[in-house]
């Protein structure tokens, strides 16, 4: 079912534009285009709270979810990136992280503020047998 609904939404959005979460924490940032078939302004927390929907298969919105499958979700502030990727990395601290997580995890992981925060993450001496072993598979994307 939830495969059929983003196939769906990924057929619209060939001819419609693209779905995209703006992440802003203050002054809303302005970077949306006209092309786009939908946006959504969202806090760190709001955003926070729709990824940890998704990770569990617990998303309502298809829009969202498309947007977080997509690498849809653009920041306005490293403030904002700091947050939403200290969150997901949390959740390598699991003995096994969903299939979601993984997917939404490769689409940032290049990105340079995800990369700081995986640093400091690999760097800690006090995490645990599971985030250390999640941590290597991530390292092994690099």
């Amino acid at each position: 079912m939830r495969l059929s609904v983003l196939l769906f939404l990924f057929s619209a959005m060939a001819h419609a534009g693209q779905v995209f979460i703006y992440v802003s924490d203050g002054k809303p940032c302005d970077a949306a285009s006209e092309s786009e078939l939908s946006i959504f302004r969202l806090t760190s927390e709001q955003t926070i709270h729709e990824l940890s929907d998704y990770f569990i298969s617990k998303s309502q919105n298809a829009l969202l979810s498309a947007a977080i499958v997509n690498s849809g979700i653009k920041f306005c502030s490293e403030t904002e990136q700091h947050k939403v990727f200290e969150m997901m990395l949390n959740e390598l601290a699991k003995p096994k992280p969903s299939q979601p997580t993984w997917e939404v995890l490769r689409n940032y992981h290049r990105m340079r503020i995800f990369k700081e925060e995986f640093n400091k993450r690999r760097r800690n001496p006090n995490k645990g047998k599971h985030e250390s072993t999640n941590l290597a598979k991530v390292e092994g994307w690099y």
